[in-house]
């Protein structure tokens, strides 16, 4: 997983960046009590660093709108670390 800091949000754009790369997703959050600001982390797989132009959802992992996961190395799996709080959420399909 790499790890990204929230740099700038703006609606559902979080502008990311880590050892000088920059990136732009569009992520909505389900299932938080508020959603992530700046200077909080985001954990994804690196396969998603390609989707940068995709609408990205993540929820609950018990959410039946995505796939089960079973490893930490799930490329649907994102870690949200908001202060020393981390949360664990799945992509959501449908």
């Amino acid at each position: 997983m790499i790890k990204l800091k929230i740099e700038k949000v703006e609606d559902d754009n979080y502008y990311l960046s880590n050892n000088n790369n920059n990136y732009k997703f569009k992520i909505v959050f389900y299932d938080l009590d508020s959603n992530p600001k700046i200077g909080d982390f985001i954990y994804i797989h690196e396969s998603l660093i390609k989707e940068q132009n995709v609408l990205l959802s993540f929820g609950n992992l018990i959410s039946k709108y995505g796939r089960d996961i079973n490893s930490v190395d799930d490329p649907d799996l994102l870690v949200l670390q908001i202060n020393d709080n981390l949360f664990y959420l799945k992509r959501l399909y449908g």
